[in-house]
């Protein structure tokens, strides 16, 4: 992503807070999402900042197929991180995103049950 999508993403969005990550999400423009990362100065160090988006890139590898959500993702560090901050924070936070993006996604695209029975002109002349 460039920085007038970012920009764009963090200005346009909605704003979903998860844990340590404050999250911009917007329906993608093309077929695909996208997922970015962010870390500013004011999350740390750079050895602490380069280590979270290391976390933050192997939780979203594990947890997060972009091209399965139609969503532009900006994934924003927040300020005052614990340097003890470990994957499993990571996770969760990555984990409550998938659900609430899978929740958004069915709530603006939604399909018949793949378990509801189908009933086709042919059974209901038999």
């Amino acid at each position: 992503m460039y920085r007038r999508e970012f920009l764009r993403v963090q200005n346009k969005g909605k704003r979903i807070h998860c844990g340590p990550l404050l999250v911009c999400v917007l329906p993608a423009e093309r077929d695909v999402g996208r997922v970015g990362i962010t870390t500013s100065k004011k999350v740390g160090r750079a050895v602490f900042r380069n280590r979270l988006r290391r976390l933050i890139r192997d939780a979203l590898r594990r947890l997060l197929l972009p091209e399965e959500l139609p969503f532009d993702v900006v994934l924003i560090a927040k300020k005052g991180l614990p340097l003890t901050l470990d994957q499993e924070a990571i996770d969760r936070a990555i984990a409550l995103l998938v659900r609430k993006l899978t929740q958004a996604q069915k709530a603006t695209h939604p399909q018949s049950h793949p378990s509801a029975p189908k009933t086709s002109e042919k059974e209901g002349k038999e």
